[in-house]
C-alpha cells in the first residue's frame, strides 16, 4: 500500500518491475515505485525472491541415467529417487550403475540447486563390496537435469565419473 499526505491512498500508482517465474528455479529481483500526482518518488522497495527446487520436484520421477567414469564407455539406465529421512536429501536407488547403490543427495543453496553426495559407504555391486562414494553437483533451473562429479574408492582404488539424470 501507499499514502501520501495530500492525495490520499496511491496504492493504485505503485509500479512493478521484475517477474518471478515460479517454473524455473532461480534468483529473481522485484523493484516497486510509486510518484504522487505531484511527481514526488518514494524510495525504492527491492524484494529478492527465491524460487527452490525442492524434494517433491524429483521424488518419484523416472530417470534416465548417463553414468561415464574415466575415458570409459558410457552406462546408460534408468532410476528414480526416493525421499531421505533427512530433510532437503533424496536417495538415489542405483546409483553408479550398482544395484542397491542407494546413495543420499543432499540439496542446497538459496534455489536448491547445488547437489553434495557427503563421503559415504555402500555395500553394492556383483560381487558385493563396500564403496566409498563423494561427489557434488547441479541442479538445471528447470529441475530436469542433474550432473554429478563423484567419486569412488573400492578396496583402495579410486575413480572419478560423472552422471547426468534426465527426467523422463
Amino acid at each position: 500500500t501507499a499514502n501520501d499526505e495530500k492525495d490520499g491512498d496511491i496504492t493504485s500508482s505503485i509500479t512493478k518491475t521484475g517477474t518471478v517465474n515460479t517454473a524455473l528455479a532461480g534468483t529473481y529481483t522485484l523493484e516497486y515505485s510509486v510518484k504522487d500526482a505531484a511527481g514526488n518518488e518514494a524510495d525504492k522497495k527491492t524484494i529478492t525472491v527465491y524460487v527452490k527446487i525442492t524434494t517433491a520436484n524429483l521424488v518419484g520421477f523416472s530417470y534416465d541415467v548417463t553414468d561415464k567414469v574415466g575415458t570409459g564407455t558410457p552406462y546408460a539406465y534408468g532410476d528414480t529417487f526416493t525421499a531421505s529421512s533427512t530433510p532437503g536429501s533424496i536417495v538415489a536407488q542405483k546409483f553408479a550403475f550398482y544395484t542397491g547403490g542407494l546413495v543420499v543427495f543432499d540439496l542446497s543453496g538459496n534455489t536448491g540447486q547445488t547437489v553434495t553426495i557427503a563421503t559415504q559407504s555402500v555395500t553394492c555391486g556383483n560381487p558385493s563390496a563396500s564403496r566409498v562414494f563423494a561427489g557434488s553437483g547441479t541442479i538445471s533451473t528447470d529441475g530436469i537435469t542433474i550432473t554429478v562429479t563423484y567419486t569412488e574408492t573400492t578396496n583402495g582404488t579410486t575413480v572419478s565419473g560423472t552422471e547426468t539424470y534426465t527426467k523422463k
